[in-house]
């Protein structure tokens, strides 16, 4: 009887390494290991976890080989250990010849972490200082971790390979730009692989910055734009805080050059209200004219290097006064003094003839030299109002229209005459100097402002040449 020699075998070879997500490639290969005389052999190959299950009709040496792919899922034990069979019979007969071959796999875990840290609060034109640290979280089997680190705003972009454990710090600093987002939200990113595998594996982590916008405002307002010497000027100081409500409190000084340090120790709140200063200042002869002064606040947000600085000024225009003499005009009654007797060289007029029941009101000028009333100053009126009664009243009033403080010109002197003619006489000689006016009790009474006469038992016509004293700016 011929007794022939039946054999089956089995080998699954595949990958040694991976992890979850990548395909694991197998190879099944089956051996028909039976003697020379044996007839075919049928066989069943399976494999559960690959979802193989063929059968395949092998002659003497046949080999059939399947390959095969798997994904490694998560929760697959590790290592990965499967199994192939394969279960043979010699064609008609019913003996059954197995055999089984596993392979097993490294499952390794790879891991990337990234953390950004950094300065909690910043501002415009503030360096902000990051700190980027990258580990290698993975397994100790796993393959070196090749890692690409970016960060668009800090300008980063690097690659590093890091082993089991390895960490990678890297530190840089980012100068806060007008027109950043408040708060000052960046991210930084890694994308990773294992070395010699495809996968990448990322993280990424983002750091705010509290961008508080710190602002100071200064204003200054005086009472007046004109003054002269001995009046006072009131002025009033306003500091604003502008800031954010988040801004760190504002620390500092307010100077003023006229006034020297009005506050040494200001410490301001953002939402606080408003600082107020109330100063006076007496204008001294010898001031400069205008009267320029600036105050300034200087301060800087609490922890923070950053100087704020804000001005405001204001300026008055400085009036010098001196007096000067004015003699009233009335138009088509006014003869200069030299129209009456040419060796009168001062500049003057005298008015007339003026009738008994009339009222004339002359215009007064002053420091109109050349008897130009167009570059003189106009300071106010005379008023002479003759009676049928033979009494004449003369008032003199100054008047504020032309005056830069806005006030009426003080009078500090006066001198009239009324006669029957033009002038009158001093030791027979015709005169048009005022204290050479004679005086016949003629004052009534006299203010800062007026002056008055009262001349009584007048007949026929007269003249009236009326001089005063007043205070004027100095041209």
């Amino acid at each position: 009887m011929n007794l022939f020699q039946p054999g089956i075998m089995i080998d699954k070879t595949g990958d040694s390494t991976g992890k979850v997500g990548d395909p694991v490639s197998y190879t099944i290969t089956v051996t028909n290991t039976s003697s020379d005389d044996t007839p075919d052999m049928v066989a069943r190959i399976t494999d559960a976890m690959l979802g193989i299950d063929e059968t395949v009709t092998l002659g003497f040496e046949g080999v059939y080989v399947i390959n095969e792919t798997y994904i490694v899922q998560t929760g697959d034990s590790d290592p990965l250990v499967n199994t192939a069979y394969v279960s043979a019979s010699p064609e008609g007969f019913d003996n059954v010849f197995e055999d089984r071959d596993d392979h097993k796999v490294n499952l390794f875990q790879p891991g990337i972490m990234i953390d950004k840290t950094g300065d909690s609060t910043g501002k415009v034109g503030d360096p902000v200082s990051y700190t980027i640290t990258v580990t290698n979280t993975s397994s100790d089997d796993t393959p070196d971790m090749v890692a690409h680190i970016t960060d668009a705003m800090l300008g980063i972009d690097q690659t590093v390979t890091l082993g089991f454990k390895g960490v990678y710090v890297i530190n840089e600093t980012y100068i806060v730009q007008t027109g950043d987002p408040d708060p000052l939200v960046n991210t930084a990113y890694v994308s990773a692989s294992p070395e010699g595998f495809d996968n990448v594996f990322e993280d990424w982590d983002d750091h705010k910055v509290n961008l508080f916008q710190p602002g100071i405002e200064i204003t200054k307002v005086g009472d007046r734009t004109i003054a002269t010497v001995g009046e006072t000027i009131n002025y009033t100081i306003t500091v604003k805080n502008t800031s954010s409500l988040d801004t760190p409190d504002l620390i500092g000084t307010v100077t003023d050059s006229l006034f020297g340090t009005i506050d040494p120790a200001l410490v301001f709140a953002a939402g606080d209200s408003d600082k107020v200063y109330n100063v006076s200042y007496t204008v001294q002869s010898g001031d400069p004219d205008p009267l320029v002064n600036v105050v300034t606040v200087v301060v800087s947000p609490d922890g923070f290097p950053n100087v704020l600085r804000a001005e405001a000024r204001w300026e008055v225009e400085l009036i010098l006064y001196q007096d000067e003499t004015a003699w009233g005009y009335l138009p088509d009654k006014a003869s200069t003094f030299d129209e009456v007797n040419p060796k009168l060289k001062n500049w003057g007029w005298t008015n007339g003839p003026l009738a008994m029941g009339e009222t004339y009101v002359l215009k007064l000028y002053a420091d109109a030299g050349g008897n130009d009333i167009i570059s003189g100053i106009f300071v106010g009126e005379v008023t002479v109002e003759y009676t049928t009664g033979g009494v004449i009243y003369v008032t003199y009033e100054t008047d504020a229209s032309t005056n830069p403080l806005g006030e009426a010109y003080e009078i500090t002197d006066a001198h009239l005459w009324v006669g029957e003619t033009e002038l009158p006489q001093f030791k027979e000689r015709i005169t048009n100097a005022p204290g050479k006016f004679p005086d016949d009790g003629w004052y009534v009474d006299s203010g800062q402002y007026f002056y008055e006469f009262e001349i009584t038992g007048v007949t026929g016509d007269v003249y009236v040449a009326a001089h005063t004293v007043v205070s004027v700016p100095i041209k």
